[in-house]
């Protein structure tokens, strides 16, 4: 029985991480708190949009964010510039996101403190 519930939470871990999209959706459901509403989280969508052209179209958009109407006004909200639908990051682009993603997790931990003490 052990091992039918660790592979069943495993399924669920690997089902709420699949996009970020699911993550926030699981966050809210299993720890209550509601990511979106965490500091910086406008720009940490810009930044996951950044990562995705990185990790998946090595530097050039992928198909699903060429087609997106919201990628540019993301990308452009942390300051990275398209060239020929290729990202141009700089360092100081990198150095923002490192304070953003430290800023945003804080927030998530003060919005989960939040939940915890309300009554």
């Amino acid at each position: 029985m052990d091992e039918v519930i660790r592979l069943l939470m495993v399924e669920k871990e690997i089902a709420g991480s699949s996009t970020w999209d699911a993550r926030v959706r699981i966050f809210r459901r299993h720890h209550h708190v509601n990511l979106t509403k965490a500091s910086r989280y406008a720009y940490l969508e810009g930044a996951i949009q950044v990562r995705n052209a990185v990790a998946h179209g090595l530097g050039r958009l992928t198909a699903r964010q060429v087609l997106s109407d919201l990628v540019p006004r993301q990308l452009a909200l942390v300051n990275v510039a398209l060239v020929n639908e290729h990202v141009d990051l700089r360092v100081d682009n990198i150095v923002e996101c490192a304070d953003c993603a430290t800023e945003f997790l804080l927030s998530v931990d003060v919005l989960a403190l939040e939940g915890v003490m309300r009554p």
